[in-house]
């Protein structure tokens, strides 16, 4: 994990039984299963009241306007243009894989919301080595930064998010 303070809290949610290790064919991680996680005070993970709507489109934009963060922000949280964002909120839209996964870690949404923006672009991710690189950046999206996740699929010698040519 990126420094002293996410180890930290996941070795404690191991030890009170709120986290368990996940092995994957390039490395060992820990992934909370605990839905209320709380680094340094700032809940990670979003509730939303009500159901995402069914386009991605408007679940995207709901996502963001709960997160409270701008286009600008979000492009910087995902490798994107704020411009790339702006077309992605167009109901005309339809992102493959990689960009879903970018937005989901700079949301830094939990698997299920991810899986639910997945499931509204239309995307399905396969058994491929690239598909199941994304499933597991998406377990993560909560913990890690577009810029970690650029370099655990570099070391796995597959494409790289967030690059506006994806969207």
């Amino acid at each position: 994990m990126r420094d002293l303070k996410y180890l930290q809290y996941f070795e404690e949610a191991q030890e009170s039984g709120q986290c368990y290790m996940m092995r994957s064919d390039y490395s060992d991680f820990q992934i909370s299963i605990d839905h209320n996680i709380n680094i340094d005070g700032k809940n990670k993970v979003l509730e939303m009241e009500s159901p995402l709507p069914y386009s991605f489109a408007e679940a995207f934009d709901a996502l963001i306007k709960k997160r409270g963060t701008t286009n600008e922000k979000l492009a910087e949280l995902s490798g994107f243009s704020s411009k790339t964002i702006s077309r992605l909120r167009n109901k005309d839209t339809k992102p493959d894989p990689s960009s879903v996964v970018a937005v989901c870690i700079g949301l830094s949404l939990d698997n299920f919301l991810s899986q639910e923006l997945l499931n509204r672009a239309g995307c399905v991710l396969s058994g491929s080595t690239l598909d199941r690189a994304y499933s597991l950046l998406l377990g993560l999206a909560p913990f890690i930064t577009i810029e970690e996740a650029n370099e655990m699929l570099k070391k796995m010698d597959l494409p790289t998010l967030g690059n506006d040519t994806c969207a």
